[in-house]
Protein backbone atom coordinates (compact mmCIF):
# COMPACT_ATOMS: atom_id res chain seq x y z
CA UNK A 1 0.00 0.00 0.00
CA UNK A 2 1.21 3.72 -0.92
CA UNK A 3 1.09 6.61 1.67
CA UNK A 4 -2.45 7.94 -0.37
CA UNK A 5 -3.83 4.65 0.98
CA UNK A 6 -2.31 4.09 3.95
CA UNK A 7 -2.76 8.11 4.98
CA UNK A 8 -6.67 7.81 4.53
CA UNK A 9 -6.78 4.29 7.04
CA UNK A 10 -4.80 5.99 10.26
CA UNK A 11 -8.04 7.31 11.84
CA UNK A 12 -9.65 3.42 11.81
CA UNK A 13 -6.28 1.83 12.43
CA UNK A 14 -6.15 4.23 15.93
CA UNK A 15 -9.64 3.74 16.63
CA UNK A 16 -9.65 -0.05 16.22
CA UNK A 17 -11.98 -0.40 13.24
CA UNK A 18 -9.78 -0.90 10.49
CA UNK A 19 -9.90 -4.56 9.04
CA UNK A 20 -7.43 -7.44 9.78
CA UNK A 21 -5.95 -7.16 6.36
CA UNK A 22 -5.63 -2.94 6.50
CA UNK A 23 -4.55 -3.29 9.90
CA UNK A 24 -1.40 -5.55 9.14
CA UNK A 25 -0.88 -3.73 5.97
CA UNK A 26 -0.80 -0.72 8.01
CA UNK A 27 1.58 -1.99 10.22
CA UNK A 28 3.82 -3.15 7.92
CA UNK A 29 4.30 0.02 6.05
CA UNK A 30 4.46 2.40 9.29
CA UNK A 31 7.88 0.34 10.10
CA UNK A 32 9.28 1.01 7.09
CA UNK A 33 8.30 4.74 6.30
CA UNK A 34 8.40 7.80 8.96
CA UNK A 35 5.89 10.13 7.06
CA UNK A 36 3.71 8.17 7.50
CA UNK A 37 4.16 7.08 11.11
CA UNK A 38 4.42 10.88 11.91
CA UNK A 39 0.88 11.84 10.21
CA UNK A 40 -0.13 8.55 12.41
CA UNK A 41 1.28 9.78 15.74
CA UNK A 42 0.35 13.41 15.41
CA UNK A 43 -3.46 11.76 14.94
CA UNK A 44 -2.65 10.14 18.09
CA UNK A 45 -1.48 13.06 19.87
CA UNK A 46 -4.45 15.16 19.34
CA UNK A 47 -7.03 12.38 19.79
CA UNK A 48 -5.49 11.70 23.12
CA UNK A 49 -4.49 15.46 23.87
CA UNK A 50 -7.01 16.47 27.11
CA UNK A 51 -9.63 19.24 25.95
CA UNK A 52 -11.22 22.01 27.52
CA UNK A 53 -14.44 19.75 27.28
CA UNK A 54 -14.04 15.62 26.45
CA UNK A 55 -16.47 14.47 23.81
CA UNK A 56 -19.36 12.29 25.37
CA UNK A 57 -19.28 9.00 25.43
CA UNK A 58 -22.22 8.84 22.93
CA UNK A 59 -20.20 11.36 20.35
CA UNK A 60 -17.20 8.60 20.64
CA UNK A 61 -19.16 5.53 19.67
CA UNK A 62 -21.34 7.30 16.78
CA UNK A 63 -17.76 8.49 15.60
CA UNK A 64 -16.52 5.12 16.28
CA UNK A 65 -19.46 3.38 14.11
CA UNK A 66 -19.14 6.44 11.45
CA UNK A 67 -15.48 5.17 10.72
CA UNK A 68 -16.57 1.49 10.88
CA UNK A 69 -19.22 2.32 8.15
CA UNK A 70 -16.83 4.11 5.74
CA UNK A 71 -13.95 1.59 6.77
CA UNK A 72 -15.55 -2.17 7.02
CA UNK A 73 -16.63 -3.73 3.87
CA UNK A 74 -20.36 -4.79 3.23
CA UNK A 75 -21.66 -7.63 4.61
CA UNK A 76 -21.84 -9.74 1.27
CA UNK A 77 -18.56 -8.91 0.54
CA UNK A 78 -17.15 -10.36 4.52
CA UNK A 79 -19.05 -13.45 3.89
CA UNK A 80 -17.74 -14.00 0.70
CA UNK A 81 -13.80 -13.30 1.65
CA UNK A 82 -14.64 -16.00 4.79
CA UNK A 83 -16.09 -18.58 2.13
CA UNK A 84 -12.90 -17.68 -0.06
CA UNK A 85 -10.33 -18.62 2.44
CA UNK A 86 -8.75 -21.73 3.37
CA UNK A 87 -11.66 -24.56 5.37
CA UNK A 88 -10.39 -24.54 8.83
CA UNK A 89 -11.92 -27.11 11.11
CA UNK A 90 -14.40 -24.34 12.74
CA UNK A 91 -15.58 -23.18 9.69
CA UNK A 92 -17.05 -26.92 9.04
CA UNK A 93 -17.99 -27.33 12.68
CA UNK A 94 -20.44 -24.07 12.81
CA UNK A 95 -21.55 -24.96 8.84
CA UNK A 96 -22.54 -28.79 10.68
CA UNK A 97 -24.54 -27.40 13.62
CA UNK A 98 -26.37 -24.67 11.30
CA UNK A 99 -27.38 -27.76 9.09
CA UNK A 100 -28.30 -30.25 12.16
CA UNK A 101 -30.52 -27.00 14.34
CA UNK A 102 -31.89 -26.48 10.68
CA UNK A 103 -32.88 -29.98 10.26
CA UNK A 104 -33.93 -30.80 13.39
CA UNK A 105 -36.24 -27.69 13.13
CA UNK A 106 -37.54 -28.83 9.96
CA UNK A 107 -38.58 -32.65 11.63
CA UNK A 108 -40.03 -31.10 14.68
CA UNK A 109 -42.36 -28.80 12.44
CA UNK A 110 -43.06 -32.23 10.21
CA UNK A 111 -43.92 -34.24 12.84
CA UNK A 112 -47.55 -35.37 13.20
CA UNK A 113 -48.84 -34.02 16.45
CA UNK A 114 -50.94 -35.85 18.35
CA UNK A 115 -54.77 -35.13 18.60
CA UNK A 116 -56.41 -35.11 21.94
CA UNK A 117 -59.20 -37.90 22.17
CA UNK A 118 -62.64 -35.65 22.20
CA UNK A 119 -64.68 -36.38 25.14
CA UNK A 120 -61.98 -38.57 26.86
CA UNK A 121 -61.59 -37.42 30.61
CA UNK A 122 -58.48 -38.93 32.55
CA UNK A 123 -58.63 -39.46 36.01
CA UNK A 124 -55.34 -37.80 37.73
CA UNK A 125 -55.70 -38.80 40.83
CA UNK A 126 -54.97 -42.59 39.89
CA UNK A 127 -51.62 -43.58 38.59
CA UNK A 128 -51.17 -43.93 34.77
CA UNK A 129 -51.69 -47.79 35.19
CA UNK A 130 -54.69 -47.32 37.02
CA UNK A 131 -55.70 -44.70 34.18
CA UNK A 132 -55.93 -47.22 31.40
CA UNK A 133 -59.63 -47.15 31.71
CA UNK A 134 -61.01 -43.36 31.29
CA UNK A 135 -64.29 -42.57 31.74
Amino acid sequence: MGCGLIQGTLVAYYFGTADDEVRAATDAHLISCKKCLSAYLEIKRHAEAPADEAPSDALQARLRADIAAIVQPPALARVRRWMAGPVPRYKIASVAAVLVILAALAARESAPQPEPLAGTRLDTARTSDGNAGAY
